[in-house]
């Protein structure tokens, strides 16, 4: 964040504008119902009745149609701003998709330098695809405010990590956005897929290499002929694929050898025998 803090009357335009955006989908948003009544619901039980559960037939039973993560959300702002008062929900949703569009901007930052953050938060408070959600009562607005919280986290790990600073805050904070982000969305397990492997520790290489290269670079990488050794046999048949795509060594394709590399040794062997059989015919006329 103090990256981009040196130059705040830009960041504070950026941010105006993506209020401006965010305001006129909230000045035009689409009707409450749907899941954002599902939710709601949920929401107005747990204040009330203290029962994670809905009305059927006249009767509130507990169910478990939808995760706790968003109607948590909602318990919240209802009890701040009243009950069922969906408007106010949105505009903290602006807050949050706001929030989201900093951490990205702060996470490009320390990976690609400034330029590339102002770059980035420009083109996240602009976007409307993303903004869009900041309008509608679901839960993908909190859901990438938390992608973006463990990346953010991640980078902030690595950094501490390989520079001998204390990092378990970050760690703490990264595993924090991943359960959250699981109790909002089913398929959220899946970043922390993308995050735990990127966490395992490596070599003191550059700070930053990890998260410029990718999770396939950590588990491919060589540093030291043991240490790539050792890796490969932990590694799953996926990564092992992967490894092979992205290292590309002359070793690698001697044991692992293309259709066309098969092809042409197979051609050079058949020249080779008649060759053979040719050479047993002369000397036997």
């Amino acid at each position: 964040m103090r990256r981009l803090a040196s130059n705040r009357v830009v960041v504070a335009a950026a941010l105006l504008a993506g209020m401006v955006l965010r305001a006129l989908f909230v000045w035009r948003h689409p009707p409450f119902n749907g899941d954002a009544l599902v939710y709601g619901e949920l929401a107005h039980h747990m204040l009330k009745e203290h029962v994670y559960g809905l009305i059927d037939a006249g009767v509130l039973k507990p169910t478990l149609i939808r995760l706790p993560g968003y109607p948590l959300f909602l318990a919240a702002c209802f009890k701040v701003f009243g009950d069922a008062n969906y408007l106010a929900v949105l505009w903290v949703q602006v807050v949050v998709d706001l929030a989201t569009c900093l951490l990205l901007a702060a996470t490009a930052a320390r990976l690609a330098g400034r330029r590339a953050g102002m770059w980035v938060l420009w083109l996240a408070v602009l976007c409307p695809f993303t903004a869009n959600y900041a309008a509608v009562a679901v839960a993908e607005c909190c859901s990438l405010f938390c992608v973006a919280l463990a990346f953010f986290a991640l980078e902030r790990w690595v950094t501490a990590w390989r520079g001998g600073a204390r990092w378990v805050r970050w760690a703490a904070l990264a595993g924090l956005a991943l359960m959250t982000a699981v109790l909002l969305r089913p398929d959220q397990g899946l970043l922390a897929v993308a995050i735990f492997p990127a966490m395992k520790p490596d070599d003191q290489s550059g700070t930053n290499n990890t998260l410029r290269t990718g999770t396939t670079q950590r588990f491919a990488g060589a540093a030291k002929p043991e240490d790539a050794a050792r890796r490969a046999w932990a590694m799953t048949p996926v990564q092992r694929i992967a490894n092979r795509a992205t290292t590309g060594s002359g070793a690698s394709r001697e044991r692992h050898p293309s259709s066309a590399q098969r092809l042409r040794r197979a051609r050079r062997g058949a020249e080779s025998a008649v060759e053979a059989v040719r050479d047993d015919q002369l000397v036997g006329a």
